[in-house]
């Protein structure tokens, strides 16, 4: 049976709602001296992924090459990224964590990990674990929708020159 669309509405502004706490949250969990959220997710994203192609990190974060490349270039210079030149296509670039980078990742994750634990103080673990099925069945179908869609569309049409 389809989704009602007062139901989808009520869905929509939840994940809205959750999306605007959990930036809150990822602010709050920021360190001085560390990297800021835009950096931090590139770090994530290579960390769990290396090494891999810059333009796959920008696709998967949402964000443009011109965002993608300031974080890289911050990170870089701060020597918890190395950039590469991908031996099978010499037009792309392939990202991998330094020491540095790998540690910044681990200190973050658990920074993050204790701040929502205090956050979460009224929740035992078998709620905690529930959240966790629902929050991670609920990304894969909207992933995989997504992914669908975007299979779905046209090619743009290249503007004749």
């Amino acid at each position: 049976m389809p989704l009602e669309r007062p139901t989808a509405l009520d869905l929509v502004e939840s994940v809205q709602s959750l999306h605007q706490v959990l930036k809150c949250v990822a602010h709050a969990g920021v360190r001085p001296g560390r990297p800021g959220i835009g950096p931090l997710a590139v770090l994530v994203r290579v960390h769990n992924n290396e090494p891999v192609r810059a333009t796959d990190i920008a696709r998967a974060l949402g964000i443009g090459p011109a965002s993608l490349s300031r974080h890289v270039a911050e990170l870089e210079s701060a020597g918890m990224l190395l950039r590469d030149q991908d031996p099978a296509d010499a037009r792309a670039q392939l990202l991998r964590l330094t020491g540095a980078g790998r540690a910044a990742v681990e200190e973050s994750t658990a920074h993050r990990a204790e701040l929502l634990a205090e956050l979460l103080d009224n929740w035992d673990e078998a709620r905690a674990r529930d959240a966790v099925t629902l929050l991670d069945e609920l990304a894969d179908v909207l992933r995989e929708g997504l992914s669908r869609d975007a299979a779905s569309r046209p090619e743009p049409r290249q503007a004749a020159t």
